[in-house]
């Protein structure tokens, strides 16, 4: 029985050292739901750290081509530069800051019409005014994967991220809908 227990602890003590070890590798994603809707304004203190983006959306039938980039969001720390690509209006793509040279594009279910970029965790968040937030994760310079796509309102106004609780504000309609990780 001592011999059991001995194994047991060397197990308990490899386990923690394994979990250590790798615990602040990549920010592992939660996935998000819808959490509350309310009305009014957000809170000055929330909104003074807020991420935000205003939705700029392509119009049905309106001509693609040509369009100079509206939407878009920088990574200084990488020189990157993330926006909605002028041909394909269903993708994120990814250039150069300096260039302009695109190095990767990944495509999304929905027009792109509002990127929010979080650092800290390399997340790329897209919202389509017809209905849907997706969640890109940056692995590396051209590296990306689409990690949730969410339901979302349409025709929301702006696209709000909270980098300190990780929470997800869309103003549509008169409305915030939060979206917080489960």
């Amino acid at each position: 029985m001592e011999k059991i227990l001995q194994i047991l602890a060397v197990f308990a003590l490899l386990m923690l050292i394994i979990t250590w070890f790798f615990r602040d590798r990549e920010f592992k994603l939660r996935d998000y739901i819808f959490s509350y809707r309310f009305r009014g304004s957000l809170p000055t203190g929330i909104r003074q750290r807020m991420l935000s983006g205003v939705v700029s959306p392509v119009e049905e039938g309106e001509p693609v081509q040509g369009i100079d980039h509206p939407v878009q969001v920088t990574d200084h720390e990488n020189g990157l530069v993330f926006r909605r690509g002028p041909d394909m209006v269903r993708a994120l793509e990814i250039a150069d800051e300096q260039t302009g040279h695109i190095i990767s594009t990944t495509e999304i279910i929905d027009t792109v019409d509002a990127i929010l970029f979080d650092p800290a965790t390399r997340l790329i968040y897209c919202y389509g005014a017809s209905g849907s937030i997706t969640i890109v994760r940056q692995s590396g310079r051209d590296n990306y994967r689409i990690e949730q796509t969410l339901a979302a309102p349409v025709n929301g106004a702006v696209l709000s991220l909270d980098p300190k609780d990780k929470k997800i504000y869309l103003d549509a309609g008169g409305s915030y809908f939060v979206f917080a990780m489960s």
